[in-house]
């Protein structure tokens, strides 16, 4: 049973490739800039993030320069927009595919992986910006070894966050609205505009039972400090791997009901 998740992704691989390249060609095929929304929506976020920060807020962290605290901030705000990304488009990926779910050939497991996949454009462009600008700075680290088992870590974590708030979704319509507001407090409570160092410790516990916190600092980590906090790392992976299997336990265990619901 525990291996069943990871041979329906492999033998649907394809499948799932095809689906997300369909999805993304749909949803930039009517835009004046197309595919380069993917580069312009995370460096408007960017911008944002780094004016109120550095100029409102002025936050400052120690020994690091302004354009190093801004790949700080640019580094754990690209994967949290494909989490985003994921949260809000995977709650409806089963409502809205109704002749899918009803059919009986089409494995429906796939539509939540083809959701967390879609979203990997806008990280791959991300991560890619914070890696040059580290290497021209002369601060790339062997670290970087460690990204696609970051990129691996997170899909698993996105699948499994597809699967649970499909199924939400589809025996709770309101949850679908709801996943927005989520997403805002989630922002708000990750350390996107600061790093775990800055955090106070009477505050220490929301960011331990906040499992973006440690997507966001593993990725850090890797990207910026060159070191890998063992504690940070193990409780990552244990989250991921546990997300993925949660979520598609209670979809396999939900899916035949779908078709009543939807």
């Amino acid at each position: 049973m525990l291996s069943l998740p990871y041979r329906i992704l492999w033998s649907n691989r394809q499948r799932i490739f095809a689906l997300s390249v369909l999805e993304l060609s749909s949803r930039y095929a009517s835009s004046v800039l197309g595919a380069l929304w993917i580069v312009v929506f995370p460096l408007f976020f960017l911008s944002i993030y780094a004016y109120v920060y550095l100029f409102v807020f002025k936050v400052q962290a120690a020994n690091v320069d302004s354009l190093t605290l801004i790949l700080i901030i640019f580094g754990a705000l690209v994967p949290f927009i494909s989490f985003q990304e994921t949260l809000s488009v995977g709650a409806m990926t089963i409502v809205s595919n109704k002749p899918l779910v009803n059919g009986t050939l089409f494995p429906i497991e796939i539509l939540p992986p083809r959701v967390a996949l879609s979203s990997f454009p806008v990280l791959f462009v991300g991560l890619a910006l914070v890696i040059v600008t580290r290497i021209f700075q002369g601060q790339a680290s062997l670290t970087l070894l460690l990204l696609p088992v970051a990129i691996a870590l997170q899909f698993l974590f996105l699948c499994g966050i597809a699967w649970l708030v499909s199924t939400m979704t589809v025996f709770f319509r309101d949850f679908g609205q709801i996943v927005g507001l989520l997403s805002v407090v989630l922002m708000l409570l990750s350390p996107i505009g600061y790093s775990r160092e800055q955090v106070p410790d009477t505050l220490g516990w929301i960011s331990l039972i906040n499992p973006l916190f440690y997507m966001i600092e593993f990725y850090r980590d890797i990207l910026i400090r060159g070191d890998i906090d063992p504690k940070i790392a193990v409780t990552w992976v244990i989250t991921a791997f546990g997300t993925f299997h949660i979520g598609f336990f209670l979809f396999e265990r939900l899916k035949l009901l779908f078709a009543d619901y939807v």
